[in-house]
């Protein structure tokens, strides 16, 4: 295989990443292009690349990852980020996804050897697993490398180099700091510095000591700051932190400092915490909820504006080089560094008291009382037993995702957690919900997913309730006590593919729905004034909804009218389209059988007007194909699907493609 590679000197657009700059210095290119090297031979298989916390290592490896999937060296190629605990659950779960791949929760097949089976599969594949704090088994996570499977290459980044050693890293390679030329070449660029700054500017870029995020972050907080700011900033990066010891470690602590200082508003400081708490590829989705929760967004009336309040204040804390970007734009990263500084702002100021060690759920049983910590976080927990009452009176968000799913919640374990806002529990297994539930009676957000509870009716009785999500739950019933959910404003059903039965009247009840997921999940919708189970036509009452996922396997079952014109965001599956998978990326997705033309009314067709992808299966004929495309401009359409649709001879005459479909990204014919 052949592949571009940038000289040092050259164009720096061809390399530029989230800093741009840093990567033009010529050892930087030469480490690049080691790689790519090492990557293309038949003789390392384990690869390692070292360097301190914010040298930039995890900015290299996703250009390494972008370059390697441009030039199609592999078949495949993931990135997972390990974090400081190895999470083999969590590293697994990241691989699969990236892979399209999904775990067989029933099988007797362990997981990591479900893994190791997917990944043998692939002929070529390139695992990027960074920030290794601690040696660990790559076997036990189900990679396989070297003479178990000769077509995995695993690139390694860790800022010890005995990990890397550790881990029998066949190569090593170096990431080192900017020398003061470099580095005032990326402070300029980032900052745009006048001449007359340009005195104090050089030497605030040299107090930096050649550290990418320091520079990065000083740049970005003092672009278009007055010459007092700037020589304020420059007094402090002089006089770091005593609290660290090593200078480097002074100088990152400084430049957070001085970044996090500049934000504007308090709000920005309280979700940057609250950032920290998600972790790293956290979602926007989780951000907003968990924010509404605790009474950010302020000024926010509707979920459609908080998402949208989240979007714009991870953006601006992404400009300040707090975060970082993700898979998209709808996920965002926290840098290891910037990690660790976030724990001690959010504890120094009392924002968000964070409790991650299991301990925590014995020092809350034996009678003491937790006084500070109002989030307790339990990733991949061990234990299957909660403690009898855990005494965490100021707990705001508690979140458990099991090992064992038999985990045991005893009936008192919540009476102690009145102010509690969010609560999450994934991968439980019970048969029903504990009583002392009924004593959160501030409960903002109830998320279980991936649960199995035969009984939760209990759950009407959280009467403040605005967010509530089953999704991947082993739920029958939708108990009708949720009707009595005056309050809510989502519910997430989907994924909940043993979902059967929904009473009549419980999803009209729901007057102050804004949004409802239930894709892969309920589809036995009955017929107005049946008394077994739930009408689309109860749909239509909702009149705050602006978004729905939603299944129709029977064209007939729908009412007149049905979708209205102030859906948002949506994604409306109606037949038996085969592909029911979906593209987060998308907000706006209509998939259905050409047969139904018919069926299409003036709603339904203004849904597919301002689609953005477009999925069409089935017999057609041009003639009934024109029934669905008249009258509509697809202004808005990025993809378009056409499945089986063997009738059809033409779509549109080729001179008015552009016309017709001005951002159409993607076009698949099958």
């Amino acid at each position: 295989m052949k592949q571009m590679k940038m000289k040092a000197g050259g164009n720096p657009n061809e390399l530029s990443l989230s800093v741009n700059v840093e990567e033009t210095y010529e050892p930087r290119i030469n480490v690049f292009n080691g790689i790519m090297d090492v990557l293309e031979d038949d003789i390392h298989s384990l690869v390692g690349l070292h360097g301190i916390g914010g040298i930039g290592k995890s900015t290299l490896l996703k250009k390494i990852a972008s370059k390697a999937k441009e030039d199609k060296l592999f078949d495949a190629v993931v990135s997972v980020v390990v974090t400081q605990t190895p999470e083999i659950k969590n590293i697994q779960d990241q691989i699969a996804e990236q892979l399209d791949f999904e775990f067989a929760l029933r099988s007797r097949e362990r997981r990591e050897d479900q893994l190791l089976r997917k990944l043998k599969g692939i002929k070529n594949i390139l695992v990027i697993l960074d920030d290794i704090r601690m040696k660990m088994d790559l076997g036990t996570v189900g990679i396989p490398y070297g003479q178990h499977h000769k077509g995995c290459k695993i690139l390694l980044a860790s800022r010890s180099l005995n990990v890397l050693s550790e881990m029998n890293t066949q190569k090593i390679f170096r990431v080192g700091l900017l020398d003061q030329e470099a580095a005032w070449d990326m402070f300029k660029k980032i900052g745009g510095v006048g001449p007359d700054l340009q005195s104090t500017a050089i030497k605030v870029a040299n107090a930096c000591q050649g550290l990418p995020i320091a520079i990065s972050m000083i740049a970005r907080a003092l672009k278009d700051k007055s010459s007092l700011q700037w020589r304020d900033a420059l007094r402090k990066l002089k006089r770091p932190s005593e609290e660290k010891t090593d200078q480097l470690d002074r100088v990152v602590h400084s430049a957070l400092k001085l970044s996090y200082d500049h934000l504007r508003n308090e709000e920005l400081k309280v979700t940057f915490a609250l950032c920290y708490v998600l972790g790293h590829n956290a979602d926007i989705e989780d951000l907003w909820k968990y924010g509404m929760a605790l009474g950010l967004f302020n000024g926010t009336e509707t979920i459609a504006e908080a998402r949208d309040r989240a979007l714009a204040l991870v953006s601006e804390l992404k400009k300040s080089s707090l975060l970082l970007d993700s898979c998209s734009d709808k996920f965002f990263d926290v840098h290891d560094v910037v990690r660790d500084f976030a724990l001690s702002i959010a504890t120094e100021n009392h924002f968000l008291s964070v409790l991650k060690d299991e301990a925590v759920l014995d020092y809350g049983s034996d009678g003491r009382k937790i006084q500070h910590g109002n989030v307790i976080i339990l990733q991949n927990a061990s234990v299957d037993q909660l403690p009898s009452n855990l005494n965490c009176p100021q707990l705001k968000i508690f979140y458990i995702s099991c090992k064992n799913p038999s985990l045991n919640i005893p009936e008192g374990f919540f009476c102690e957690m009145h102010e509690l806002r969010v609560l999450y529990l994934s991968h439980v297994t019970s048969t029903s919900l504990p009583s002392s539930i009924c004593a959160l009676e501030n409960l903002h957000t109830l998320c279980l997913h991936e649960c199995l509870f035969r009984d939760t009716a209990i759950i009407g009785k959280l009467l403040k309730l605005e967010i509530l999500s089953f999704s991947g739950s082993d739920i029958v019933e939708l108990p009708k006590e949720i009707g009595s959910l005056m309050r809510l404003r989502l519910l997430n059903l989907n994924n909940c593919s043993k979902l059967k039965y929904i009473g009549p009247g419980i999803l009209s009840r729901l007057s102050r729905l804004e949004e409802l997921y239930m894709i892969n999940s309920f589809h036995s919708w009955g017929v107005e004034g049946n008394t077994t189970n739930a009408s689309l036509a109860e749909l239509k009452e909702l009149s705050y909804l602006t978004s729905l996922d939603i299944e129709i396997r029977d064209p007939r079952m729908m009412p007149k009218d049905l979708f209205s014109g102030r859906l948002l965001r949506y994604k409306i599956f109606i037949g038996y389209v085969g592909d029911r998978s979906q593209n987060y990326e998308i907000s706006k997705t209509v998939k259905l059988e050409v047969e139904i033309h018919h069926l299409l009314d003036v709603g339904l067709k203004e849904l597919i007007n301002k689609t953005e992808e477009l999925y069409l299966q089935g017999q057609a004929s041009n003639e009934n194909l024109q029934c669905i495309f008249e009258g509509q401009s697809f202004q808005h359409l990025k993809t378009f699907h056409l499945y089986s649709c063997w009738g059809v001879e033409y779509i549109f005459n080729p001179m008015d493609w552009n016309v017709a479909f001005p951002v159409l990204e993607s076009l698949s014919i099958c």
